[in-house]
């Protein structure tokens, strides 16, 4: 049998994975007869040895073979090079000719389950649309904030514990989206992660926003990013709330007024790169975003945004700096007082 599971979502394919593991082990032998391999330097022929081979006092031979797919995305070359003397690659030394995976999955041992992992395709796989007809294939995509908020109320349940709506949704809006260099995303095993958390933490009871707010860090960021969007974007009463709520929440004023100067700092640099003509990738690094949504964003903001009223604003915040560390109003007042102003 031959499975196929693609798609960035890391955490569900590991899921799948267990659940076929778990379907195929009837007889606790299947860890003995599990081959895990790396598509990176693997060839046909090592592939179908591996496959013939009988599996030993269990009635499965597992193998698992990553990042094939991708492999043939890459380079659609290798799926039908051929070798010497006309012989298809896979058949000898000469490369790979994985195309005849699928005639060889047809004569494959029926106690073998061939696994094909892989993340994102981009589309045009040659060797996902030849083996397709011929396998169970299961897509695990990114999921959109409503299929987030669905997967954190049914993971909430499994555990035992409920969720308030706007819990749900703070909670969905902090989920990491950026896909790795490999093009996986991992959004799921931190959000698996934080559940367990804030489960200890209510005792099989509800969790509040207020909850999610005070545990989980990444959302807490969000928060602090909000404030200052709200800010450069001038709209007074949008940064006004966002900086009660981080109050509330326990956020030491020093800690947002470095946020309101972080981005003030970025958009002043990324007006000078922007003008100096410097590449993307360097832009990126040099103002120290990871995200590309992000870096969109300020990017744009940078742009409607002269460079005067930047530093100035900036000089203003030196100034509730410094009325901060000399303690002449309390940290609430210098805030309030900084971001009305600023966002006015």
């Amino acid at each position: 049998m031959l499975v196929i599971f693609h798609g960035p979502d890391s955490y569900s394919r590991h899921q799948a994975l267990a659940r076929l593991r778990a379907e195929l082990d009837q007889d606790g032998m299947l860890g003995a007869n599990t081959t895990v391999v790396d598509a990176r330097e693997l060839t046909l022929p090592a592939l179908t040895m591996v496959c013939d081979a009988a599996p030993f006092l269990s009635a499965h031979r597992l193998v698992h073979v990553r990042g094939l797919l991708a492999r043939a995305e890459a380079d659609p070359s290798i799926a039908n090079r051929r070798g010497r003397r006309g012989r298809p690659a896979g058949a000898g030394e000469d490369g790979e000719g994985w195309l005849a995976l699928a005639d060889y999955v047809e004569r494959m041992p029926p106690t073998t389950v061939l696994v094909l992992e892989d993340g994102e395709l981009r589309g045009g796989n040659p060797l996902l649309a030849a083996l397709e007809p011929k396998a169970r294939v299961e897509g695990f995509p990114r999921l959109s904030a409503r299929q987030l908020e669905g997967w954190i109320a049914r993971r909430a349940r499994e555990v035992g514990v409920l969720f308030d709506k706007p819990a749900l949704t703070r909670l969905a809006e902090a989920t990491p989206s950026d896909l790795t260099e490999d093009r996986q995303w991992h959004g799921l095993w931190w959000l698996a992660t934080e559940i367990e958390k804030l489960t200890l933490f209510a005792g099989g009871g509800r969790i509040t926003e207020e909850d999610v707010e005070r545990l989980v860090p990444a959302v807490l960021q969000t928060r602090v990013y909000a404030l200052a969007d709200a800010v450069v974007r001038r709209e007074p009463e949008a940064a006004l709330t966002a900086l009660e709520r981080l109050l509330m929440a326990g956020q030491p004023a020093p800690v947002l007024l470095t946020a309101i100067a972080n981005r003030l700092r970025q958009l002043l640099l990324l007006r000078e790169l922007t003008a100096a003509g410097v590449p993307e990738p360097e832009m990126r690094e040099r103002a120290g975003l990871r995200s590309r949504p992000q870096f969109d964003i300020l990017r744009r903001q940078a742009q409607t945004l002269t460079p005067a009223r930047l530093e100035a604003a900036y000089l203003r915040v030196l100034d509730a700096d410094r009325a901060l560390k000399s303690g002449r109003m309390d940290d609430v007042t210098v805030l309030e007082t900084l971001v009305a102003e600023l966002a006015g």
